[in-house]
């Protein structure tokens, strides 16, 4: 009877696996590491984790249990740029660029909405435990 390698990797899926005791192959299956999950989030929702880490550590503890912080963190992520892409446009609408070819000017003003939008973002969804 052939030799079973005891690691084999799927070349169409790519996913890892290893003979068990049985002559069986098994997938090598893991959660994230907290700092492979982190990694994978956008500004937002690091800094919402950040917070909520500081904050309150027991619920961040939970969250990193239970394997629910990088789908919070995710819906944290989307929903500030939403907010922030909002908030942006509603913010050069109120405040028309007198002179439209004026490059300085329009980058002065898109970096200021930019800055409000932000500070708002951050005061009501970033920095809130959750």
């Amino acid at each position: 009877m052939e030799e079973l390698a005891k690691e084999y990797t799927d070349p169409r899926t790519g996913i890892h696996y290893t003979l068990g005791e049985d002559e069986l192959y098994y997938p090598d299956i893991h959660e994230p590491s907290e700092q492979e999950m982190l990694q994978t989030l956008g500004k937002y929702g690091r800094m919402a984790a950040r917070y909520l880490k500081e904050n309150d550590p027991w619920q961040y503890d939970l969250y990193v249990e239970f394997t629910q912080l990088g789908k919070i963190m995710r819906e944290v992520d989307r929903e500030a740029n939403e907010l922030l892409d909002q908030l942006e446009t509603d913010y050069i609408k109120k405040h028309p660029i007198e002179h439209p070819g004026d490059f300085m000017e329009t980058w002065q003003l898109r970096t200021q909405a930019r800055m409000v939008a932000e500070e708002v973002v951050i005061n009501q969804i970033v920095n809130q435990v959750r």
